[in-house]
């Protein structure tokens, strides 16, 4: 993923609600943590500008994060803190799609392995494109497939029930009734095929509150973005005082009033024995003291030229367009 695919993506994203991504195909030359305003970015290593997988991950969770790992081009784990006692491990694939070899596709699946072996919790998300076609439920899986399923089953959609039978996970996908035709998330250069081959696997899926495929995003790719959401309760974090641009060289408290403010932090220190209550009443002084404090006027910056948002507006009426044409 290049850096004008990812503004791109940066840009499609500020029209859905998302908190965790998992991507595909990221090419990408080495492995690396980038961060942004909004997000972290995190890549593994490709193979000679082909494959790699990644994350895209909020910035209020960075404190969050525990670890981000790569196993291979086709295998990344993030580790996030939910709570004092709660961890969840999200795994990014890309497997390999039906021209590979069974030695291929073998090896892919026992990288999985050595990643959940790897991680800290029993609590396991499982998501990308797994080139499979998983097709209608059969009998006996039912711990494993939803009752909303649909389509014939490939060889390789075989590989990934036997899998999610071995791990106790259900496959997302099939738990929410959708339309059959607005089940798809691929789409052939062509257009003549639709098929179902992204999933989203769990072990906990009490845990899952919803799961929808997002058909107008508004970004060049023959996937569609699927979503499910997690129901986890977030660590609490001590309050913080936010940062603020001020106007320096200004004598901004002297006199009189610096005494008073003066007093006001000794008694916030002094009044308890405390160390929370200390912590509270000195913070109140300081909030109180900056809101007094002249400020610079916030300026926005601008990552994205106004000509190319309009193309890519252009870009999504046209999407829009087809995807009426198609009856998508």
């Amino acid at each position: 993923m290049s850096d004008s695919r990812l503004t791109e993506l940066n840009l499609a994203l500020t029209t859905i609600k998302w908190d965790i991504i998992g991507l595909c195909e990221t090419r990408r030359n080495s492995e690396s943590i980038e961060e942004f305003s909004d997000f972290i970015f995190y890549h593994a290593s490709g193979v000679s500008g082909r494959n790699g997988v990644g994350f895209l991950i909020k910035k209020h969770l960075k404190n969050n994060i525990i670890s981000l790992k790569s196993f291979s081009d086709r295998v990344a784990t993030l580790e996030i803190q939910t709570s004092d006692d709660m961890i969840w491990s999200f795994i990014q694939v890309y497997a390999p799609t039906e021209s590979y070899s069974k030695e291929d596709i073998d090896l892919f699946y026992h990288t999985i392995d050595s990643a959940i072996d790897f991680v800290n919790s029993k609590n396991i998300v499982i998501l990308g494109d797994f080139n499979a076609k998983v097709g209608k439920r059969q009998k006996g899986e039912e711990a494993v497939i939803g009752s909303f399923s649909y389509g014939k089953r490939a060889p390789h959609g075989q590989k990934l029930v036997e899998y999610a039978l071995e791990n106790n996970c259900i496959i997302v996908n099939t738990m929410f009734n959708r339309k059959s035709h607005k089940k798809w998330t691929w789409r052939s250069p062509d257009g003549r095929y639709y098929n179902e081959i992204d999933f989203i696997l769990t072990n906990k899926s009490n845990n899952i509150h919803n799961f929808d495929i997002i058909n107008n995003f508004n970004f060049n790719t023959d996937h569609r973005m699927i979503r499910c959401k997690l129901y986890v309760k977030l660590k609490h974090k001590r309050p913080h005082i936010k940062a603020v641009n001020y106007i320096r060289n200004l004598p901004l408290v002297s006199g009189e009033s610096a005494i008073s403010w003066e007093n006001k932090f000794m008694k916030a220190l002094c009044t308890t024995v405390e160390i929370q209550d200390q912590y509270n009443k000195f913070e109140n002084v300081m909030k109180n003291l900056l809101q007094l404090l002249p400020q610079k006027e916030k300026t926005k910056k601008h990552y994205v030229s106004q000509e190319t948002k309009h193309l890519l507006a252009k870009e999504t009426i046209i999407q829009r367009e087809t995807n009426q044409r198609n009856n998508i």
